[in-house]
C-alpha cells in the first residue's frame, strides 16, 4: 500500500471538495496553499491524511573516505647509472655489500626507485643511501621500471610484507626484504 500512495496523491488532489473548487484550483486562485475546512473534507482527502504518516521518511548516508596515494618516479637516467657506478670509486671502497636495514623505511626519504634484475628494486633515498628492496618470489622488478604507487599508511612508511606496491601495468606485490648497500673498501 505504501509503493501507491505518492502515485495516487496527487490524483486525489484534483477531486473536488463539499464547496466545489478542487485544491490544486483553489491554490493557484489565491496563491495560497490550499486549505481544507473541516467541514469541507471528502473521504479521498481523509484517506491521504491517513495514508500519508505511514510513509516512512528516507534517509540518506554520506560516507567520507581519505585515501591518499603517493608515486615513487624513478630517477632521470644519467644521474641514476652514474650515482651506482661512482658510489665505490668516491668513497675510496672497492666492493658493494648488503646489510640488513630493517622492516620498514620512512616515505619521505624515498627520492626515486630504479628496477633491477629479478625481483629487486633500488630506492635511492634523500640522504645519498641506497637500499635494496626484495619483492615477492613471483614479482618482476621489471613491472616496476617506470615508479610505483602504494597508499600511504598513518605511520608515513613503507613495510615489508605490509605494503602492496603497485605498478602503472596493473601488477601488485608486497616486499620480502630490505637492505642497505654500503661501499667497504678491501682491506
Amino acid at each position: 500500500m505504501n509503493l501507491f500512495v505518492p502515485l495516487i496523491a496527487p490524483l486525489l488532489l484534483w477531486f473536488p471538495t463539499k464547496d466545489g473548487v478542487t485544491a490544486s484550483r483553489h491554490s493557484r486562485l489565491t496563491a495560497e496553499p490550499a486549505r481544507v475546512e473541516d467541514s469541507g473534507r471528502n473521504a479521498a482527502s481523509e484517506w491521504l491524511e491517513a495514508a500519508l504518516p505511514a510513509i516512512a521518511p528516507v534517509a540518506h548516508q554520506v560516507r567520507i573516505e581519505q585515501r591518499v596515494i603517493l608515486r615513487i618516479s624513478p630517477r632521470p637516467g644519467a644521474g641514476r647509472q652514474n650515482l651506482v657506478a661512482a658510489m665505490p670509486a668516491a668513497r675510496g671502497a672497492s666492493r658493494i655489500v648488503e646489510r640488513p636495514y630493517g622492516e620498514c623505511v620512512a616515505v619521505g626519504n624515498i627520492a626515486a626507485v630504479q628496477a633491477q634484475r629479478g625481483s629487486r628494486l633500488l630506492l635511492y633515498l634523500r640522504d645519498r643511501r641506497l637500499i635494496a628492496a626484495d619483492l615477492e618470489k613471483a614479482c618482476s622488478a621489471q613491472n616496476y621500471y617506470s615508479g610505483f604507487y602504494f597508499e600511504q599508511n598513518a605511520d608515513q612508511r613503507l613495510c615489508v610484507g605490509r605494503d602492496r606496491l603497485q605498478a602503472r601495468n596493473g601488477a601488485k606485490c608486497s616486499l620480502s626484504s630490505l637492505h642497505q648497500l654500503v661501499a667497504v673498501a678491501d682491506d
